[in-house]
């Protein structure tokens, strides 16, 4: 008999699959305090998943990400709007996001998702060259 795989631990291991450093800011644990989370969505295909907070009207996506040999294929687009279709289906008139100014194909797909930018953060992420990125944070405008 073959023990089932939770799917908060395998959740986990596609989200590590999409880091390029194999190390990210959550936690084996924080994926099994998201699935318990009735505020937490977690999305999740074969290729890529995204983490999104639902507060009130709100939605704030924490992650988004593709599996780095399945970049550039349109995943990134799918889980995105399944996660706006989400986001509109439970009410949420907004939805943020913060993402490095570096992440040139991040700003790319959020643009073309119609978020607009809000400010920026200076200095909010910590690089590999041991100095800081900013960060741009956007919105998307679900319910005017």
């Amino acid at each position: 008999m073959t023990k089932k795989i939770p799917k908060e631990y395998l959740a986990f291991q596609l989200y590590l699959d999409c880091m390029q450093k194999k190390e990210g800011k959550f936690s084996k644990k924080d994926f099994y305090s998201f699935y318990n989370n009735k505020n937490i969505k977690v999305f999740c295909d074969p290729y890529g998943i995204a983490i999104a907070s639902y507060v009130e009207d709100e939605c704030e996506l924490y992650f988004l990400g593709v599996k780095n040999n399945q970049k550039r294929l349109g995943h990134g687009t799918m889980i995105l709007k399944n996660v706006i279709t989400s986001s509109k289906a439970l009410g949420s008139r907004k939805i943020f996001l913060e993402v490095n100014v570096t992440n040139e194909a991040a700003l790319k797909l959020y643009t073309n998702a119609g978020f607009k930018q809000l400010g920026v953060r200076k200095e909010y992420y910590k690089n590999s060259f041991n100095s800081f990125d900013d960060a741009i944070l956007m919105e998307l405008i679900l319910i005017c």
